[in-house]
This record gives C-alpha cells, structure tokens and sequence, in this order.
C-alpha cells in the first residue's frame, strides 16, 4: 500500500505539474492549479482512505504527498533551467519538453532564430544575384562591342557601295578599306590646316623646351617634360578638335601596365581618373606596337579591352611610338589616345590622323627632348614616384 500511495503521488504531481507549467499566463496558472490542487490531491487522499487496510492512514497520506511534491520540485527545477537556457542559447530545436508543456514563447523564439537564418540565407542570396547581374553586365558590354563591329562593317559596307564606281578609299591598319565620299573630301582642306597649325605650336613649344633643358638641365626637368606632354594632348583638343567631346591622354608602361601620365578631359586634369590597361589581356597599345602603327578601335575591335568609362566614349585612336619601346618586351614603352563621342566629323577627323601618321609628327618632338633627357629614364622616375605614392 505504501508503494501504491508512492505512485499515486508521482502521478497526481505530474498531472498538477503539466498543468501548471504548460498554462504560460499567470491567472491560468492560478486557476488551473487551484482548481487541480482542490480536485484530484483531496481526491487522491480520499482513495488513499479507502485502500488502506491499516489504522495509520496518516503515513500513506504523508507518502502520497511527499511524492506529488518531491516531482512537482523536479519539474519546477527543469522548467527554470529550460527557461534560463533559452535565453542564453539560439534556437537551433524544439524539444519534446517545450512540446509536452505547451511553451508558445520558446516557439515564437524558435521560429524568430529560424527566420533570422532564413534572412541571412536570403542575403548571401541576393550577393549571388548582385554577382550575376554584375557578370551580365560584362556580358552585355562585350555584346555592346560587337554591336558596335557590326555597325562598323555596315557603314563601311554602305559607304564602298557608294563609291564603288569610283573605287575611291584610304587603306587603315590593320587592312581595312575606308571609302572616300564627298563629305570626307571636303573635310580634308580644313583637316590639313590643323594639322599644320598643331605641327607649328608644338614644334615651337618642344624648341622652346630644349632650350630651356639646356640652359638649366638641373632645374625641374621632370615638370618640364611631363608638362611638354600635357601641352600635346591639350593642343590636340583645342586645335584640332576644338575641345569638343574628345579626351587626349598618355599612358606609360608601369608593372606590366598602361597607366596615365596625363590627360587633357575634364577641368582638373591632375586629378581625372584613368583606368589602367592590363598587359596580360588583349589591348590595342600591344597590338598596335605588333603592327608599327597606330590602331582605330572600331576597325581593331577585337583587341580592344573594356573599362570603367566603356560608354562615355563611342571610339578613340590608340597611339605608339614605335622608336621608344620596352628592352624586355619590346612592347611600347609610350602610347597616346584620343577618345571620341559619336559625330561623324569626329570619326573624320580620327580617321584622317590615322591615314596621315600624326604619331610620327609628335614622336618626332619627343626625340628633340629624348636628346636631353632620357624619356625611358623620366618614364621609369614617374613610375617610382606613383609606387611610392601607391604605398
């Protein structure tokens, strides 16, 4: 009988237990155990009375109650613990605990951690999509580009169409046909007079420059030949262009790339950012130093190589000098280009200085300086001075 009291207690404290502790407000918790405590342990000692064969019902009682609240002391303890261990621990799980009792808040925080995970899972998401969008973009440059070749080729074949009758055409590097028509012809006059007008001011500026390196060779001579360089790309702007929607820049070879030494866009040219050309991927400075001669974009666009400003400019003339190049490589050690926006007197003008060699003009200024001061030398002083800065 003793047992049987032992029993009956752990059952009626377990079943007084659940319902304490699975009811989570506090007025529940009151009217379910009181209702509980004033029904079913009355009861149980009330059957305990019934069963017991001996006169000491008290010792069955004590028993009964021992038991009912020894249980109710472990669960209380395991609640507390489950409820302290919920607020320092994430929610990777639900146990058969928070089930069995009913605990709606650790749920909510259960699934509050899940949807954390959830979110964090969805950003790494979306960086993979920024990514791809990213790629899509390359790929749509690259496609841009051959838009652009196939554009080409249609004018071109257009413009042989007219003038097939008088099979009238210049010849660009690397073999392309360029027709002749009437507009291009009349340009031709007006081009020829800037030319020569850009040929006189340079020309006098490189003397003037000479003569001064030679007077005072100790003084400033990197300022003054970078500066000789700035006044060409600035002096082709204006004279031949008329500044109208063209960058000129020079670009030297540094650590197995093309970066700028100076640049006539934009008010601050100092400051003007210039994407720097690989050597380790197709580019036109390479393969015009291959071809001895200076390389249209959009006649050479397969060696063309994307950057930054890609839709700023519609096509640019890549410039070499074939008479200052790397000892190691043999790749240019200097190269020029001039941007332009689309206008077909741009274009014009950016063919007729490829026709007539307007490298050859300026690298002939260059070797008046190279013979007081050694370009690859001041090339190789401007590349220390960027690495130090870089650093």
């Amino acid at each position: 009988m003793f047992i049987v009291s032992l029993l009956m207690g752990i059952i009626v404290g377990g079943l007084f237990s659940w319902s304490f502790f699975s009811l989570e407000k506090s007025w529940y918790k009151i009217i379910g155990g009181a209702v509980f405590t004033g029904g079913v342990i009355p009861g149980g000692g009330f059957i305990l009375n019934m069963f017991a064969l001996e006169q000491n019902v008290k010792i069955y009682c004590l028993a009964f109650y021992l038991a009912f609240l020894i249980l109710f002391f472990i669960i209380f303890l395991r609640y507390m613990f489950k409820k302290l261990e919920r607020q320092h621990a994430e929610f990777s799980y639900i146990s058969v605990f928070d089930i069995l009792f009913g605990h709606t808040s650790f749920k909510e925080m259960y699934y509050e951690q899940k949807n954390k995970e959830f979110n964090a899972r969805l950003d790494v998401v979306n960086q993979k999509i920024a990514s791809l969008d990213f790629e899509k973009k390359v790929y749509q440059d690259a496609a841009n580009n051959l838009e652009l070749e196939k554009k080409t080729i249609q004018k071109i074949k257009k413009q042989l169409k007219e003038q097939s009758e008088k099979s009238v055409h210049i010849t660009l590097p690397v073999n392309h046909p360029i027709p002749i028509n009437q507009s291009f012809m009349s340009d031709f006059p007006l081009l020829l007079d800037k030319v020569t007008a850009f040929t006189k001011e340079i020309n006098f500026f490189t003397k003037s420059l000479v003569d001064d390196l030679r007077a005072n060779m100790q003084t400033n001579s990197n300022e003054k030949v970078l500066g000789f360089f700035q006044a060409v790309c600035n002096k082709i702007s204006q004279i031949i262009f008329a500044d109208a929607d063209v960058r000129v820049h020079f670009r030297y070879l540094n650590n197995n790339q093309y970066v700028k030494l100076v640049t006539s866009y934009d008010k601050d040219a100092v400051t003007y950012i210039l994407t720097p050309i690989e050597n380790d991927r197709p580019n036109l400075i390479v393969a015009a130093g291959k071809a001895s001669r200076s390389l249209i974009k959009s006649l050479n666009i397969e060696n063309h190589q994307p950057t930054k400003r890609e839709s700023k400019w519609t096509d640019y003339l890549t410039i070499i000098f074939d008479e200052f190049t790397d000892e190691k490589s043999g790749n240019p050690l200097i190269s020029m280009g001039i941007s332009i926006r689309e206008g077909e007197y741009r274009e014009r003008t950016l063919i007729y200085l490829n026709y007539i060699e307007i490298e050859k003009i300026i690298q002939d200024n260059i070797k008046e300086i190279n013979n007081i001061v050694n370009i690859a030398q001041f090339l190789k002083s401007m590349s220390n001075g960027s690495s130090n800065q870089q650093s």
